[in-house]
């Protein structure tokens, strides 16, 4: 029998370690930069970041040397080629003809002699009469061309960079996107789990006053409606404790999917309700001066300025030569007796615009004032950002404020609260009156819960506006 379970524990080992392997400690910056490596997001935006490289060197190497490869073959299907004027032999009505059309192509050219010439005539008259097979033809051709100058080139590149540069601001703006919802999922979570602990400690302290009065009740020295109307209060907050674990899993589920785990996996939270209340950090955040250079969403729009105006100065590169260059080699596989092709080629080509009927103007112009409207909104989200660092600081006070009043409302309803509870076990008071003042403490409790989290949030909505999380 003991040979049988040592060989079940041993048979549960692996479970027990894989058990024990998914469940994840988590403090809240160890959370913050686990979600940097697994969120989905992110992973989304770090692919981007990559895209932009490649289109990086996509511009670049449309200016670098280019080699292309062909092979041509052609088969004429033995066709023949003749020389004939309308017949089998040319006559010397026909020779005449040719001389004379020779004679207006070439008038300096002394076809009178040519003409009295028998050999010539005899041989003309031989090529004329005569037919030529077309062979089948093959070549391969090999070609190098080089980009010398372009401005749209130079431009282009130029624009591919600073895309590049605004889409890792954007990778940045994404990983602090993802940083707020992980913080603020993990305040959500601590405040539940904070108001689960009021609850059930309450609901302990309740079931203990109702054991208490219904063993009086059972001796004869209460009556029942007390007990009983202690018991109402006691399903209430039993309810209420159920509703509140259902919203901390939900709250769990929430940061496992922005954590990017697995459903289900277990998560201990190891940073507590009362390290991330720090009061001095919170003050302090009150008192930071604001950078707007640091704030994320100026510096993609200062990186949208700087894009357009490359966008403005590639519409005026358009009136920009462009000179490129090009070596070609044809190789003679197969080849007729007529081919004139030669196997070197080598050349240049350049292309000047002139006119284009206003079409490159317009362009500029259209490029200008939509670099006028990215100026505009910029000046613009200077304005707003300005004026939302100083509203989130009103913000932070205020609630820095509301949470000292119902930090001190909690002790003086848990006083109250207790000076009841021991006045109800005299027998001064009666069950409604205790019940009255428990459900005081509790809404004083919640609304500290409350104010807690409002403070916490007001602190991370200015951190992300400072770029400071």
């Amino acid at each position: 029998m003991n040979t049988l379970k040592l060989l079940i524990a041993l048979s549960l080992l692996p479970v027990l370690a894989v058990s024990a392997q998914d469940k994840m400690d988590l403090s809240l910056d160890e959370a913050k930069s686990y979600a940097l490596d697994h969120n989905k997001t992110i992973q989304n935006a770090e692919l981007d970041k990559e895209l932009a490289k490649k289109s990086v060197w996509e511009a670049i190497s449309s200016g670098l040397p280019q080699v292309s490869a062909s092979f041509d073959y052609t088969n004429f299907f033995n066709y023949e080629f003749a020389f004939s004027f309308g017949g089998n032999t040319t006559s010397a009505e026909d020779l005449n003809k040719i001389y004379a059309d020779a004679a207006q192509q070439f008038p300096d050219a002394n076809f009178s002699t040519i003409q009295a010439n028998n050999y010539i005539t005899q041989q003309i008259q031989s090529m004329a009469n005569s037919t030529i097979s077309m062979k089948n033809q093959a070549s391969a051709k090999l070609q190098v061309s080089q980009l010398l100058f372009s401005g749209q080139f130079l431009v282009g590149v130029q624009s591919a960079k600073l895309a590049k540069e605004l889409m890792e601001k954007s990778y940045n703006k994404t990983e602090n996107d993802v940083t707020n919802l992980i913080i603020n999922s993990y305040y959500s979570t601590l405040i539940t789990k904070e108001s689960i602990r009021i609850l059930k400690e309450n609901i302990g302290n309740m079931d203990k006053i109702v054991s208490q009065r219904q063993a009086m009740v059972d001796a004869g020295m209460a009556e029942q409606i007390d007990a009983d109307q202690l018991k109402i209060t006691s399903v209430q907050l039993k309810n209420t404790l159920k509703t509140m674990e259902r919203n901390l899993e939900m709250n769990y589920n929430m940061l496992r999917f922005q954590l990017g785990v697995e459903p289900g996996t277990p998560l201990n939270l190891t940073t507590t309700l009362d390290e991330v209340i720090n009061d001095q950090e919170v003050v302090k955040a009150t008192l930071s001066p604001f950078v707007i250079e640091d704030n994320i969403d100026y510096q993609l729009f200062k990186g949208q300025e700087d894009v357009q105006e490359k966008q403005v100065m590639l519409q005026k590169s358009a009136y920009l030569p462009t000179v490129s260059a090009f070596y070609t080699y044809n190789a003679k596989i197969i080849t007729t007796e007529f081919d004139i092709n030669p196997p070197h080629t080598i050349g240049f080509s350049l292309n000047l615009p002139l006119f284009t009927s206003w079409n490159r103007q317009t362009k500029v112009q259209k490029a200008e004032i939509q670099l006028d409207k990215v100026r505009n909104s910029k000046a613009m989200l200077e304005d707003q950002l300005n004026m939302q660092s100083e509203q989130l600081k009103y913000n932070l006070k205020t609630a820095i404020e509301n949470y000292n009043l119902q930090k001190e409302n909690v002790e003086v309803a848990k006083r109250v609260y207790d000076t009841y509870n021991r006045k109800y076990n005299e027998g001064v008071i009666s069950s409604l009156e205790l019940t009255q003042s428990n459900s005081t403490y509790l809404e004083a409790e919640s609304n500290y819960i409350q104010s807690v989290m409002s403070m916490l949030q007001a602190k991370l909505a200015l951190d992300k506006l400072n770029n400071n999380l």
